[in-house]
């Protein structure tokens, strides 16, 4: 078993979270640092309460 690789899409498990990455990546981008601090824990704050697939409860 060593060397083997298990990928996760976090996308199936997660469906929102391309939204959340996609605002977090274009906050990173932002010149004003309290405006790209803001968007930053704005999206951590998402993350923490993303709902999983409810295709995987059944």
């Amino acid at each position: 078993m060593e060397g083997c690789t298990i990928t996760i899409d976090l996308s199936y498990l997660y469906p929102d979270i391309d939204n959340v990455l996609n605002f977090a990546k274009w906050g990173r981008k932002c010149k004003n640092p309290r405006t790209k601090e803001k968007i930053l824990k704005s999206c951590l704050k998402q993350i923490k309460n993303l709902k999983p697939n409810p295709i995987l409860k059944s």
